[in-house]
């Protein structure tokens, strides 16, 4: 028998464009039956978490030094 063989080649971690980001946040804000963000808050909190490296690492690890 043939083990699989994983391939993780493909760059690492993604990071979301805003269009799939928002469209991710909205839809479990509404999921949880919190308001969607608007646009504008959404761009204006995307931009804080891409400056302070949120989505490096998946926003979970510590970042490398």
């Amino acid at each position: 028998m043939k083990q699989l063989e994983f391939k993780f080649d493909f760059g690492g971690a993604k990071i979301p464009d805003f269009n799939e980001w928002y469209s991710e946040v909205c839809a479990e804000r509404r999921l949880w039956g919190d308001v969607p963000l608007s646009e504008d808050d959404g761009r204006e909190l995307y931009n804080r978490l891409l400056t302070q490296g949120f989505f490096k690492n998946g926003g979970y690890l510590p970042n490398a030094k």
